[in-house]
């Protein structure tokens, strides 16, 4: 029989070890790719700081992390990526199905965006 005890046991577990696989993840990539790496982290604070100003000016909406696919997309936008509380701005992807809400801290903000900067097909650096 199947109880909340046991389900909470094994998401626990496969969080756990999802975070270990990405510890090594990150371990094994600074060191073949350091400056991609580097370059994800620079973006996740530039897009955290969007999301800490846009979350500042409203603190109970929760938002959405969108890019740009293309050249056209990022020069349409003045930006490849866009935080919005909205629908999906024309022409832009979504980056996560999930919102970034506002009963977390700058810095787990900013390692989730890494996190959902790491999954995206294409890594526009603007």
């Amino acid at each position: 029989m199947v109880t909340r005890e046991k389900i909470k046991r094994t998401a626990d577990r496969l969080e756990k070890l999802k975070a270990e696989f990405d510890a090594e993840f990150d371990a094994a990539n600074r060191e073949k790719y350091p400056a991609t790496t580097e370059k994800i982290w620079k973006l996740a604070d530039r897009i955290s700081d969007q999301w800490f100003r846009a979350q500042t000016k409203n603190p109970f909406e929760a938002y959405y992390i969108y890019y740009a696919p293309s050249e056209f997309e990022t020069k349409q936008f003045g930006n490849a990526y866009v935080i919005s509380a909205e629908t999906r701005p024309d022409s832009l992807e979504l980056g996560d199905p999930q919102r970034i809400g506002p009963n977390i801290s700058l810095e787990q903000a900013r390692t989730r965006i890494a996190e959902i900067l790491r999954r995206l097909p294409i890594l526009p650096i603007r």
